[in-house]
């Protein structure tokens, strides 16, 4: 049975592209994020923010965050989970594997079909992050994320 995890991410977004959250794997396993939501805690606006999620291979500099165990029988994980990055992540051009506009006053959440996760590769430092992009908003973003190793 897969071992399940989440964590959530925060950022007061200051420029266009500013990482909220990233999922990094490890050498010695795979992840499979199977959910993610997506929200702003800002002053509401009528404001479309482009939320990108694509891979990266090196994490930055952020804050760790301590990654929730779903179920408290098994061990802690082996993919961190990073936020409030201070120095981006090194994404990989052309790969964004999410990439749709969310107005800022609703949430948003994604669910995988079976076999429809994003792959985290058994890469040390590679991973995936969520970005949300818009010319002229700033606020709080917050990203929770649910994965299994």
């Amino acid at each position: 049975m897969a071992k399940r995890y989440a964590a959530t991410g925060a950022q007061n977004v200051a420029s266009p592209t500013d990482t909220v959250i990233t999922i990094t794997g490890a050498a010695t396993t795979r992840g499979w994020v199977y959910f993610f939501s997506l929200s702003s805690a800002a002053t509401p606006a009528d404001n479309a923010i482009e939320w990108i999620v694509q891979r990266h291979t090196a994490v930055g500099t952020a804050t760790a965050l301590t990654e929730a165990i779903l179920d408290l029988a098994d061990a802690v994980p082996l993919c961190l989970a990073d936020e409030n990055h201070t120095v981006e992540p090194t994404f990989t051009a052309a790969t964004e594997v999410f990439d749709n506009a969310v107005n800022q006053r609703m949430s948003f959440q994604f669910n995988s079909n079976p076999d429809g996760e994003l792959v985290i590769p058994a890469t040390a430092a590679a991973g995936f992050g969520w970005q949300p992009v818009h010319a002229s908003f700033t606020g709080l973003t917050e990203v929770t994320v649910h994965w299994f190793e």
